[in-house]
């Protein structure tokens, strides 16, 4: 052991040194979270330690999980709410997801809680991955269902630190902020913690390089392909896209392939982060290049694009990336021109045989809440003023120049402070092209519901436009009404579903149905105890 020399210093008053630099080090962080694992048998829960600086105010809201994605009363997963530190009131408010605490004033504030599984089994199904997930050879947890925390604002830069303890020495550790890491310092936001994920057991984890960089990828369980498969759809996905806007500017990005007992498969993008939950009978991982694409290029729009002003903007942000999807999947040779088409007419069909495709922007950010067909309208309005814009871009500048410029143009304004996605800010880039701007077409297309008609060079000379007669879908029920409880309701007298035999309060055991009027639907119905 080697001891070090400190010259003018006394033992004693370099003890004294440390102590103070300790002191100040602990004092530093706005939120300190302590998570002790707990094994109980089969099953986990997280005894969680919260200490935070309260201000001049003498009473202070705490924030609870609440709802995500489809997930309601979050809350439930946080038990035994106690007071660690002395004179700390905690009371219930008329919200089930926001404590009030009565402290002194600038006191640091110590409280406990455990994090559970509030659900039996280890089946994930019905997006119970939304929910916090503690079994006894694996966790994983989003910031959205575990972490509890003092009302400040969302944005606000703030430095937090994340303590691991007692988590089995052989399982693999990571999160939003780092690998490998039991104790974590950083500066982040109470958005972006709570948009990150966290997991720690079983996972098999693997760098994968991108642009001199490494990507994490981790994936847990048993697939019909190799994890290497997977990786090297994560590498190319990212390559194409980090390439598109000549940016590499990431310090770390954990990929998440999370298997679950569903048939079907989601992603979400989260904070330096993003998660594939797919079946885990999926075939093959091309399965998920689409949501990958789609998700990774959140990470640009719009969130290093400045973030969007409202939710009018959803035409923006998830119609232009889903443009952009099939572009770049398009370039990085993921798929052919002929799947390229393929989506694109899949968009136009959907949209013009939507009940909603003339509906106002307002009406669809109220009815997209509730109604499957108008949430896709913002998707299938912004792609198609994808291509349009795109297209005529091209032949005003004699193709020196394409939407690709508009969007890198938006990302170099979006390195000033304060810059933010809007009507005026996406016409203010566009018009270096287009002199007579788009705001026109916002208002017309987006805003008042107009149909949208692809212009005749959207793609290219070698492919041909024709109109085709389509019947519009009408699934003769109200599908979204029907949907949670299994219950049909909404059935519509001479419709084909009435036609068949359906009928309201019947119960909805087997089969389907697509959302296209080409495809025959096929269910089995229960009434009175009897199947038809």
């Amino acid at each position: 052991m080697k001891r070090a020399i400190l010259p003018n210093f006394s033992s004693i008053s370099f003890l004294l040194f440390v102590v103070l630099i300790s002191s100040a080090a602990a004092q530093q962080y706005d939120l300190n979270y302590t998570l002790n694992s707990v094994f109980e048998g089969n099953a986990v829960i997280f005894r969680v330690d919260l200490k935070f600086k309260s201000d001049a105010q003498r009473v202070t809201k705490l924030v609870f999980p609440s709802a995500w994605d489809g997930q309601e009363q979050l809350y439930n997963s946080i038990k035994n709410l106690r007071a660690i530190s002395s004179d700390i009131q905690i009371a219930d408010t008329a919200e089930p997801n926001i404590k009030s605490i009565t402290h002194n004033a600038n006191q640091t504030v110590h409280i406990q809680y455990d994090v559970v599984q509030d659900w039996a089994g280890s089946e994930i199904k019905d997006g119970l991955f939304n929910r916090a997930i503690l079994q006894n050879n694996y966790f994983y947890l989003i910031g959205n269902s575990f972490l509890v925390y003092p009302e400040i604002d969302e944005e606000k830069q703030i430095f937090v630190r994340l303590q691991w303890q007692s988590i089995p020495k052989t399982w693999t550790l990571a999160n939003s902020f780092g690998i490998s890491k039991r104790q974590q310092s950083f500066k982040t936001s109470i958005e972006e913690l709570r948009q990150g994920i966290y997991l720690g057991g079983d996972f098999r984890l693997k760098p994968v390089p991108v642009n001199g960089k490494p990507i994490y990828v981790a994936t847990r369980g048993v697939w019909k392909f190799a994890d290497e498969e997977f990786n090297s759809l994560v590498g190319k996905v990212m390559r194409v896209e980090r390439s598109f806007w000549n940016d590499n500017d990431f310090s770390y990005f954990l990929v998440l392939l999370f298997p679950t007992d569903d048939s079907n498969s989601s992603g979400e993008s989260r904070t330096n982060s993003f998660v594939i939950y797919a079946s885990r009978n999926a075939e093959k991982p091309s399965e998920f290049k689409y949501h990958l694409a789609h998700e990774l290029f959140h990470d640009w729009n719009p969130k290093r694009l400045g973030g969007i002003e409202s939710e009018s903007l959803y035409w923006f942000s998830e119609g232009f990336t889903d443009y952009y999807t099939s572009l770049l999947l398009l370039r990085a040779g993921l798929i052919t021109s002929d799947d390229y088409v393929a989506d694109y007419n899949s968009v136009l069909k959907n949209y013009y045989t939507s009940p909603f495709r003339n509906h106002s922007d307002k009406q669809i950010l109220i009815d997209r809440l509730s109604n499957y067909d108008a949430q896709r309208q913002p998707y299938q309005r912004g792609n198609l003023l994808a291509h349009n814009w795109n297209a005529q871009i091209r032949a005003a500048t004699n193709g020196k120049y394409s939407l690709d410029d508009v969007m890198r143009d938006l990302f170099k304004s979006a390195s000033r402070n304060g810059f933010r996605l809007s009507n005026t800010t996406i016409n203010h880039a566009i018009k270096r092209y287009l002199k007579e701007g788009v705001l026109e077409d916002i208002q017309r297309y987006i805003e008042n519901g107009l149909t949208i008609l692809p212009r005749k060079d959207i793609i290219g000379s070698c492919l041909q436009m024709k109109i085709v007669d389509f019947a519009p879908f009408d699934a003769g029920f109200d599908i979204e009404a029907t949907y949670p409880k299994k219950i049909f309701v909404g059935v519509k007298e001479g419709s084909n579903a009435y036609l068949a035999g359906m009928r309201n309060g019947q119960k909805w055991v087997k089969g389907g149905i697509e959302r296209d009027p080409n495809v025959m639907a096929e269910f089995v119905v229960e009434e009175s105890g009897i199947r038809k």
